[in-house]
């Protein structure tokens, strides 16, 4: 609508060289309102978490951390990867300041580098998430399942109020050179 009446706007007053600016401006002002009304954060997860916790991580290699802060940074260039004592019994806990109610994660379960220095895609060179447990506050769970491909994932499951969620990993995706878990995001939504 707002492109439809400034292309009318602009056609009228073509001869006039100030309105181009104006319409260049009155353009980039109904983008950029419209862009902010548009987005309404779905999520209620782990960016709006008190903390998010791990059972441990690797040390730092390659120039990269492997953190627990790596989960909710919303980038997808960073992830956690538990210490490698650690990788059959690993877990990551995300608490909220109250009770949640959600149905569904977001969750990127790999490496998540396409163009790494000397290396090219990270993906299939360390271990991607297959299968995981999600636990809730009420001591339910849930196991999501998880395809093999480099992207975000939206898995539903029964709605639930929980003050926290514990991934639990299960199974992996073969590696071809590490034998590192990784896993780059993780959103929980309603």
């Amino acid at each position: 609508m707002y492109l439809e009446k400034s292309v009318m706007f602009y056609m009228n007053m073509q001869k006039n060289k100030p309105t181009k600016l104006i319409l260049f401006i009155f353009l980039l002002s109904a983008l950029i309102s419209n862009s902010q009304k548009a987005y309404i954060p779905p999520i209620v997860g782990s960016n709006n978490a008190s903390y998010v916790t791990t059972s441990s991580y690797m040390p730092n290699s390659y120039g990269l951390s492997y953190g627990s802060k790596n989960i909710n940074d919303n980038s997808l260039f960073t992830w956690w990867s538990p210490a490698p004592k650690d990788r059959e019994t690993c877990w990551i806990k995300i608490n909220f300041n109250s009770d949640r109610l959600i149905d569904n994660i977001k969750i990127h379960g790999g490496a998540h580098y396409p163009n790494f220095s000397n290396l090219g895609n990270l993906y299939f060179l360390n271990l991607r998430l297959r299968t995981a447990y999600l636990t809730f506050s009420n001591g339910s769970s849930v196991m999501i399942d998880l395809e093999d491909i480099d992207q975000i994932q939206t898995l539903y499951f029964n709605k639930i109020y929980t003050s926290y969620v514990i991934i639990r990993p299960m199974s992996y995706y073969p590696s071809y050179k590490w034998n590192d878990p990784c896993i780059s995001y993780v959103k929980f939504g309603n």
